[in-house]
């Protein structure tokens, strides 16, 4: 339960930082129609009333796994556990995390030599041009 306790707490207080990631990406101009409505629905689900009410029963530890004896709440939490893993949304976790992997580095590189190359290109635009003066 403590563990479990101190994920929750943890949702809920960077709680703002995915919802302002997912409603930044979904104004974004880059991101294509399709991509932009699955962003504004997840910012729609995130600052929805039952999420909110959600995280709020979960930080307070009043959701228990049904069953009275120990196996059986082990067993209702495995069972739990192995839809989950079935589950769109977390198909969609797996997804998200291993572009993250992948997509990172590369991207920060890729921006950052645009930068340079693009400052290169304006300084020799301008030697150019002075040198033919």
């Amino acid at each position: 339960m403590a563990s479990s306790f101190r994920t929750v707490l943890a949702v809920w207080t960077s709680y703002p930082a995915p919802y302002k990631h997912f409603s930044d990406a979904a104004s974004d101009a880059k991101v294509n129609g399709k991509d932009k409505a699955e962003l504004k629905g997840l910012a729609a689900k995130l600052s929805s009333d039952v999420t909110l009410m959600n995280i709020a029963v979960w930080t307070r530890g009043s959701i228990e796994p049904c069953g009275d004896t120990k196996d059986q709440r082990l067993q209702a939490l495995r069972k739990k556990i192995y839809q989950h893993r079935d589950s769109p949304s977390h198909k969609t976790a797996e997804t998200i995390l291993a572009q993250a992997r992948t997509e990172t580095i590369e991207t920060v590189v890729a921006d950052s030599n645009r930068e340079l190359f693009d400052s290169t290109c304006k300084v020799f635009r301008t030697v150019y041009y002075v040198m033919t003066l």
